[in-house]
């Protein structure tokens, strides 16, 4: 059975072999691959489900958790949701550690955010608690040693968890390790930056003070783990143990046996003043004897990049500005913007650029196959055309034209975008949006879709098959281009936002 992630479906479990869902229409799977096989538990803006990885037997078992952005307004909630993709993109660096679960995916349907993780099996803190009472010194001790290094981990790459709380710390078997788990509440905090005011995140009995007020911090984790090990010495909630009038915590009385150095330390991880609290996760560290851990590939904060050495060398001159270019062979194909076709020797410079008899007229967008030869002109009437190139060593020009074959039509407008997919397919696109997908050996004209306003970039992935396009309005559009015959609609895979004007490339 798998499970439909659609959270209003009136009929959400389906039959192994369905890839919709009965109840709704919606994919079961993401990224035709995961898919959720029973719900774990959620709230009003998110959902988690146990998981099975379609293209694996080997450690099958995912952990899928679901995002709706929040927010009072479209613009904020494309925000909120430009935020998460830009944190999931910094956690995938962050999570290559042996105390942490892999991120293997992200996928967006709709407004929604889906996020697939490696499913830690083992025995959770609260579960333990719960089975055999509180945790002795020693226990205490070697959960410092093991997390310590952990957080130094995560704060070295510039990540705050916000969500450390027994329920997340688990021990996989062979059960000598212990592990953090779930990510979800995760956040970049970038070098130089300070603090800001966000949502609230995490467990409020275990959160600082600042976090509560949504400024979480490095100093934060540090807190919620100390307030972890005091429950765990004592067993008692943790608003049981804060004294609220006085604002400190009474818990030394009732395990009178730790030692001295491990009270300082927790009691230094607890301070509700950020400023008398533990400084780092390194002096944690050094407190307990452990040699501090070097964090392996830092991510490197933001500034401006190295100047790269450029000497740019003057190669022909059309006479027109140029609107594109294109390596062809041993010849460099120009369009200028008069819409004529120029073609420059690459094996000897000195020939000055000369017009190509017989070209299309009014070209507006050209494009190279990568791996065969054969080259595509998109005109000004919406006419596609294509040729392969002249034998090497044919003189530039010459006195005889070269023949191209075409036109194909479907567009209205302009071709401003050209781009090969696979072996035998081409993407052409207009500035209103207009896509067309055409098998170019036959000049069959497969699927025709809109793929987003004011189209003014396109780039495509011959593996997926998929295609990805720029607006005017900063979105970026991702298709899936459906290979089967008769040919299937494109599939809209996400749409990402956050530039602030139109993609150019």
């Amino acid at each position: 059975m798998s499970l439909c992630f659609t959270p209003a479906c009136p009929r959400p479990e389906n039959p192994d072999i369905h890839r919709f869902c009965h109840g709704c229409g919606a994919r079961l799977r993401l990224g035709d691959r995961y898919e959720a096989v029973q719900r774990l538990g959620g709230g009003v803006n998110s959902q988690t489900w146990l998981g099975r990885d379609r293209h694996t037997l080997i450690k099958p078992q995912r952990l899928i958790k679901r995002f709706t952005p929040t927010g009072a307004t479209a613009r904020e909630r494309a925000a909120a949701a430009d935020r998460f993709r830009q944190t999931l993109a910094h956690l995938g660096e962050v999570s290559q550690h042996p105390q942490l679960p892999s991120l293997l995916g992200y996928f967006e349907q709709g407004d929604d955010q889906y996020l697939v993780q490696d499913y830690v099996v083992g025995e959770r803190l609260d579960q333990r608690l719960q089975a055999w009472g509180v945790m002795d010194v020693t226990g205490v001790r070697s959960l410092l040693t093991q997390i310590l290094p952990l957080l130094h981990h995560l704060h070295g790459h510039h990540v705050i968890h916000r969500d450390i709380k027994p329920a997340n710390l688990l021990r996989p078997p062979p059960g000598d390790r212990w592990w953090l788990v779930d990510l979800g509440a995760a956040k970049p905090l970038l070098p130089g930056s300070m603090p800001q005011p966000g949502t609230r995140v995490g467990s409020v009995e275990y959160a600082a003070p600042e976090q509560v007020h949504g400024e979480a911090t490095y100093g934060s984790d540090l807190y919620s783990l100390g307030v972890v090990c005091l429950h765990a010495l004592t067993g008692l909630n943790p608003f049981d143990l804060f004294d609220g009038t006085q604002g400190c915590w009474r818990w030394r009385s009732l395990v009178p046996d730790v030692d001295t150095a491990l009270a300082d330390l927790l009691d230094h991880l607890v301070q509700p003043r950020l400023k008398d609290r533990l400084p780092s996760a390194a002096a944690g560290c050094a407190a307990l004897g452990l040699s501090v851990p070097v964090p392996t590939s830092p991510r490197p904060s933001p500034g401006d990049p190295p100047p790269i050495p450029w000497q740019p060398v003057a190669i022909g001159n059309t006479g027109v500005p140029l609107l594109a270019a294109a390596g062809w062979g041993d010849r460099l194909l120009l369009v200028t913007q008069n819409g004529d076709l120029y073609q420059q020797s690459t094996v000897d410079w000195t020939i000055p650029a000369q017009p190509w008899p017989g070209a299309p007229p009014a070209i507006t967008a050209i494009a190279v196959h990568p791996q065969q030869t054969v080259c595509a002109l998109g005109t000004r009437a919406g006419h596609l055309w294509l040729s392969t190139p002249p034998s090497p060593g044919t003189p530039v020009l010459g006195a005889s034209t070269h023949p191209w074959r075409g036109p194909w039509s479907a567009h209205q407008g302009a071709i401003t975008q050209i781009a090969f997919l696979g072996s035998e397919l081409v993407i052409t696109g207009t500035a209103q949006g207009a896509l067309c997908c055409w098998h170019w050996p036959s000049g069959a004209l497969r699927q025709r879709w809109t793929g987003g306003p004011a189209l003014t970039a396109l780039a495509v992935d011959g593996a997926g098959p998929q295609v990805a396009v720029g607006d005017r309005d900063g979105a970026v559009h991702m298709w899936a281009i459906a290979v089967t015959d008769p040919p299937s609609p494109p599939y809209r895979l996400r749409t990402l936002t956050g530039h602030g004007g139109a993609i150019s490339a």
